[in-house]
């Protein structure tokens, strides 16, 4: 942005009055952003990190142009981070920098902060994706934001999720068409999470052709059951058992697998839920043996908890609360918060239904 000539003066009057070195660790500093961290300017300028913190100490005690900020700790490592007194600071020195300049930096400073985080980078993967993004590296910057994307669903920030989800897509590689259909499934995901299920619908839609071209009936099976679960919350029975179908005749042509120990579970759920219960007892008792054998923990306790409903809906209300309570127990220790809800709530409701306040 342009600033007014006499801020602009000011500005250019207190950055002169740096030595050369200085100003070259502030101009790489600034395309990090306002706030920066030491070690990576030291690895782009390729100086010892203790000869860069010196410098901004001067800086910091004589110039006030940066200010010490809280270290970041990354695995076992900490680092020290540095912030511009004032924004205008580092636009400024952002500006000066040539086009192509300011292209190569972020290159070099996005490949120092991959060195510094490694196996940690979703904890800086939008920043890793905006610099890469600005050094001309879309693909690279397209994985990190899938990262970002990741990490926000994980932290139920799904407008979030949503908006990194989109942006990888518009710089995903079109060579890549399974990472495609595999990002457009989790796009499709947060959509439906988020309240948005006409756009759900047709995003997961878009994924599952893209796994049916491929041959990928795996991708393509998870991709209908989560189409299914979508209908059922909107009262599409018609549309849910269409694509349930749909989902364990792919999945069925395969081995056992976690993936259709789910589905079966989740057809148990279905089938509880239109109170067609001696459906939902023998798909459920299919999805826990099948979920038995394979170790899949989470399923089994959705499966638990559909098959305590079916029980107690049939009368047999005694082995209905063992299979909830073994859902609770088994969700609790694996930290399953949604499926312990559900448990909870079930155990409540039948222990209510048969009188017993006091327990429920």
């Amino acid at each position: 942005r342009t600033l007014p000539a006499r801020v602009e003066g000011v500005i250019e009057e207190r950055i002169g009055r740096l030595e050369p070195e200085m100003y070259e660790i502030l101009s790489v500093a600034s395309v990090e952003g306002e706030r920066f961290t030491a070690d990576v300017v030291a690895r782009v300028q390729g100086v010892n990190e203790l000869h860069v913190l010196r410098k901004l100490s001067r800086l910091e005690r004589h110039h006030r142009l940066v200010r010490e900020r809280e270290q970041v700790r990354v695995d076992h490592r900490r680092f020290s981070c540095y912030q511009f007194t004032h924004n205008l600071f580092q636009g400024y020195l952002y500006r000066n920098l040539g086009v192509g300049e300011r292209r190569l930096l972020h290159g070099e400073i996005a490949q120092a902060l991959e060195g510094l985080y490694k196996e940690h980078t979703g904890e800086t993967a939008m920043q890793l994706a905006h610099h890469f993004l600005k050094a001309g590296e879309r693909v690279k910057a397209a994985g990190y934001l899938v990262q970002a994307g990741d990490q926000a669903r994980s932290l139920v920030a799904l407008d979030e999720a949503v908006s990194y989800y989109r942006t990888a897509l518009e710089h995903w590689p079109a060579a890549d068409r399974a990472g495609r259909a595999e990002l457009l499934r989790k796009l499709g995901e947060c959509q439906w999470m988020y309240g948005d299920p006409q756009h759900a619908l047709a995003t997961l839609e878009a994924s599952f052709e893209l796994f049916a071209a491929l041959g990928d009936r795996m991708g393509a099976g998870v991709t209908q059951r989560i189409m299914a679960e979508l209908c059922l919350e909107e009262a599409d029975p018609e549309q849910w058992q269409q694509h349930h179908q749909q989902a364990l005749a792919l999945l069925e042509g395969g081995p056992e697998s976690k993936e259709l120990a789910r589905t079966i579970s989740a057809l148990s759920r279905m089938y509880s839920l239109v109170g067609e219960h001696d459906q939902a007892l023998a798909w459920g008792q299919q999805a826990l043996d099948m979920a038995e054998r394979l170790g899949a923990g989470d399923v089994a306790v959705h499966a638990l908890n559909n098959l305590g409903s079916a029980y107690a809906a049939l009368g047999d209300a005694e082995r209905g609360l063992d299979a909830l309570r073994d859902s609770l127990r088994q969700a609790l220790e694996l930290n399953l918060p949604f499926d312990a809800a559900r448990a909870y709530f079930n155990l409540g409701d039948k222990l209510q239904g048969l009188g017993r306040y006091d327990e429920s």
